[in-house]
This record gives C-alpha cells, structure tokens and sequence, in this order.
C-alpha cells in the first residue's frame, strides 16, 4: 500500500511538472476577414452607434478616422459644421455622450446604397482595438452618400493603438 501510494505521489508530481500552462499569445498580425473567428480577439458588444448631422465633408480634409475619449476632443467637430444655408444646422448641437464610461469612434466612407455593419474587437495583450466598418453596396446607383459610422464604445485608454478599416461587399438587384 505504501509503494502504490509513493507511486501515486510521483506520477502526480511528474504531471505537476510537465504540463505548461498555456500563455497569452502576442500575436499582432490579423485578417479582417477572419478576425471574428480569432481566439486572440474579443468582440466589443456593449456599443451603440450615434448619428451626426450637419458635419461639411469639404472641410474634412484628409479626416477620415475619428477617436473621442473626451468632450474637449469631441467639441472638435464643430470646427467642421456645414455653412448656414442649411436652417437646421445652425442651431444643432452634437448628441450627448457620457465620456465618463466611454470613447466615440467613427471612420467616414463614401458609398452608393448599401448596408452597414459597425464591429468593434479588442486584443487586451497587445492593446488594440480593431474597428471594422463591413459595406455591402446593394444597388448601382453613382450617387455618393458619406456616412461617419460613429459608434460609442466602451473607454479606450491611450495607450491602445486602434486600427480601422473597411470591407467592400457587392450585391446588385
């Protein structure tokens, strides 16, 4: 009884031992594509998209991408309101956003009709946050509609680097 014991003891230490503990992969690189279906990302569902009107795409520039994690940030937009002409503009004020519990991010496109999809990931061990704006233009119409995809999130510190980018999907009727 007391070999088998001894011998249950060994066996337990020699597993104890040898079986690693997996680690956190640090890995960086990653598909849009597939970036759902990777272990290393985290989906962000705790967001909302916000509309905002009466913003002047001639004075963008080269914006393209937009990250708020604060109200003097976000007051920055007003920089960019259309001219008077349009009445409903002059008085418009931004939507309310409570920057204590979280960030507002946007990334503009210019599309024909189409759906959208706003996904937001999150890779904590190599702080980042992927944002993905997925387009399915649905029709062959040449107009161009800008779209801001502003979607509020949870708090994004700054040392996270955000990544943003676009899938172009094409469905004609």
């Amino acid at each position: 009884m007391k070999k088998s014991m001894f011998f249950c003891a060994v066996m337990l230490a020699v597993l104890m031992v040898s079986c690693k503990q997996e680690q956190a992969t640090q890995a960086t690189s990653f598909d849009k594509y597939t970036i759902a279906d990777d272990k290393n990302w985290v989906e962000v569902t705790d967001t909302m998209s916000i509309d905002i009107d009466c913003l002047d795409g001639d004075k963008m520039n080269d914006l393209k991408q937009f990250i708020f994690r604060n109200q003097a940030e976000y007051s920055t937009l007003d920089t960019l309101r259309v001219d008077e002409i349009f009445k409903n503009c002059v008085s418009y004020e931004n939507p309310e956003v409570d920057f204590e519990n979280y960030s507002l991010i946007g990334l503009l496109t210019r599309t024909g009709f189409c759906e959208i999809k706003l996904n937001v990931y999150r890779n904590d061990a190599v702080k980042k946050i992927y944002y993905v704006v997925d387009i399915t233009n649905t029709g062959t119409e040449e107009i161009l509609i800008t779209n801001y995809n502003m979607l509020r999130v949870p708090p994004i510190q700054s040392d996270y680097t955000i990544v943003m980018d676009t899938i172009m999907r094409y469905r004609y009727q």
